[in-house]
């Protein structure tokens, strides 16, 4: 998923160089593809652990942990 978001963000950049309108087209293009990704990736998560609350605790957990608070 990293390389894909850099990607993603390479190609909003190149494409601001070339021409501010296509830059706003690759942008606008980039953040509609990332909502039915978003489903996606949530979907599997409530999936594989069963319940609502169970993933959205871990995805608080890993937040709280990338930012160096311990709980």
């Amino acid at each position: 998923m990293l390389i894909h978001t850099f990607f993603d963000g390479i190609s909003i950049v190149a494409s601001f160089i070339i021409d501010e309108r296509i830059g706003f087209v690759v942008l606008i293009g980039v953040l509609l593809h990332k909502i039915p990704n978003g489903l996606t990736i949530s979907s599997i998560v409530f999936t594989s652990l069963g319940s609502k609350k169970k993933p959205i605790g871990q995805l608080s957990y890993w937040q709280y942990q990338r930012y160096g608070v311990r709980l």
